[in-house]
């Protein structure tokens, strides 16, 4: 948000506001980088999940994510990802129609 911020503010100075469509690169970015670290934070949740209603003499600590159904896709089109990125989205294409 910050980066896409300093971006519109950067092109707005310059009088070049219709070049903000270079936004959207750093909102896809972030939105598939948060949506990969979602998916992580899922995998191992899920195996957490798994590994504690074994018994102790099962564990074998392996951190192996396999166990979990979670796909990446998931995570990336999660509702509150969607619903963030969605917005600086709109912010973008309001401020190229506004100047």
């Amino acid at each position: 948000m910050v980066l896409v911020s300093a971006l519109l503010v950067l092109l707005a100075r310059e009088d070049e506001l219709q070049s903000a469509y270079i936004g959207f690169f750093p909102v896809i970015f972030f939105w598939v980088l948060d949506g990969y670290f979602l998916w992580q934070a899922r995998l191992f949740r899920d195996l957490y999940d798994h590994v504690r209603i074994l018994n102790n003499d099962v564990i074998d600590f392996s951190m192996n994510t396999r166990i979990s159904k979670q796909t990446w896709l998931s995570a990336v089109f999660s509702g509150t990802l969607v619903s963030f990125c969605l917005a600086l989205a709109l912010l973008l294409t309001g401020a190229m129609l506004v100047y």
